[in-house]
Parts: C-alpha cells; sequence; structure tokens
C-alpha cells in the first residue's frame, strides 16, 4: 500500500511540472477537447473566477470572490498542495472549465472528484458528461485507484444527473447548518441530535466496473505514457 501511495502522489507532482502538456485528448463531433494542468495565467484566473461566482451557490463556502483570491487557490490551493490536482478544459483550444482530484485515502486507495466547472456561458450538449467520463477513467486507470468518491449539495439536481449518466451511487446523505465565518459562510455537518437541517450532501462513489457500464462509445486518448513515474 505504501509503494501505491507514493506512486500516487509522485505522479501528481510530476503532472505538475509539466504544465501546458496535454493530458487527455477526446473528439466530439469533429470537435477536439484537450485537457492540461492547470496554470496561473490571466485567461486562466479569470474564467475559475467566472465560474466560481456563477456557482456558488454549489460550494461549501462562500466568500468574497475576486481574481486575486482566485490566483491565491491556484497556487497555494492547488499547485502547493500535494493532495490535489486540476486540469484545464479546452475546446478547439478555448478554455471553458476544469475538473481535478483531491483527497487521497490511502487506506482505502480513493480520491475525491473535486472542482468540475463550466463556463456558464458556453455550450456543447453533453460535453461534461463525456468529459467527466474519460477524466474517471484517467484516474482509474493513470493513478491506480479503486474508488472515486465526491460531494454534491441534493438540491444540485442538474449535477447529480450528469453525475448518474457516469454510473455514480448515493451512499450516504449529510445534514447541514450554515454557520458564519470571517470571510462569509461555511456549510458544516450537523451533530445527528439537532433537528431541522437547512440543506444535505448527498455523498457518492463510483467503481471502475459501475463507470465502465455507463461509459459508451468515447473517441479519447491518454497522452501522460512518457511520465517518469
Amino acid at each position: 500500500m505504501e509503494k501505491q501511495v507514493e506512486y500516487y502522489y509522485e505522479k501528481l507532482e510530476e503532472i505538475k511540472k509539466r504544465d501546458q502538456t496535454d493530458f487527455i485528448k477526446i473528439h466530439i463531433n469533429n470537435k477536439t477537447i484537450i485537457l492540461r494542468a492547470i496554470d496561473d495565467s490571466d485567461s486562466t484566473v479569470k474564467l475559475l473566477t467566472k465560474c466560481r461566482l456563477a456557482y456558488r451557490n454549489w460550494f461549501g463556502s462562500d466568500f468574497k470572490i475576486s481574481e486575486l483570491k482566485t490566483i491565491e487557490w491556484i497556487r497555494n490551493g492547488i499547485m502547493n498542495n500535494i493532495d490535489r490536482s486540476l486540469f484545464i478544459i479546452f475546446f478547439q483550444e478555448q478554455k471553458i472549465g476544469c475538473i481535478g482530484t483531491i483527497r487521497y485515502n490511502k487506506e482505502k486507495n480513493s480520491a475525491a472528484l473535486d472542482a468540475m466547472m463550466k463556463d456558464p456561458d458556453f455550450e456543447f450538449p453533453k460535453l461534461m458528461e463525456i468529459v467527466e467520463k474519460v477524466f474517471l477513467r484517467w484516474m482509474f486507470e493513470k493513478l491506480k485507484i479503486v474508488k472515486i468518491t465526491g460531494y454534491l449539495f441534493q438540491d444540485n439536481h442538474k449535477m447529480m444527473h450528469v453525475h448518474k449518466n457516469c454510473g455514480w451511487k448515493k451512499v450516504n446523505e449529510i445534514p447541514l447548518k450554515l454557520v458564519k465565518t470571517k470571510e462569509g459562510t461555511r456549510w458544516e455537518e450537523m451533530e445527528k441530535s439537532q433537528n431541522n437541517p437547512e440543506r444535505f450532501f448527498d455523498e457518492i462513489e463510483i467503481t471502475y466496473k459501475n463507470l465502465m457500464q455507463n461509459f459508451g462509445n468515447i473517441e479519447y486518448e491518454f497522452l501522460d505514457n512518457e511520465l517518469s513515474v
């Protein structure tokens, strides 16, 4: 197990060193989608700030969102975070979203899907569902994990529909209360003895078997075979 833990973290570290490298390529209706490791360029910062503002209701915490905070999040929360990766999604070389990993569990050899967002002004049918399926397959096959986990608000019906089409299963629901913080607000899990939750998280998970049962006919390539780990 220790060997797998080392592999997982070495893989993420190597990915971060290879910015602007194409890791995943997907072909949809004669269009090309590329996933590359995140950078902190102006265009990336503007895109992620726009997404964070558009989807702020679907995050576990809220605060005054700015490009400065986005830069800090990219550099400290992702680039310098051993447990986290994030990929920018390019559609015909246009940056349109992101998807990543977080929360590796060495006992279960699992990791969580994280920060899956799309520019709210960009439309292409089933794009994020296809990207999610291929990215999940990459996580299983390239990071060598056995399970992928996730959390989302129970009232986020649109995202849950996308996840179910990929093969995710609900395993738990978590009652939440809204609390104030120095910077804004945060949703926290309630004690079981407390009543009247304001909201719920759905805890979900997916196995490789469930993903492949729902994968379908997708044209894709993994382009990171020459990584050193």
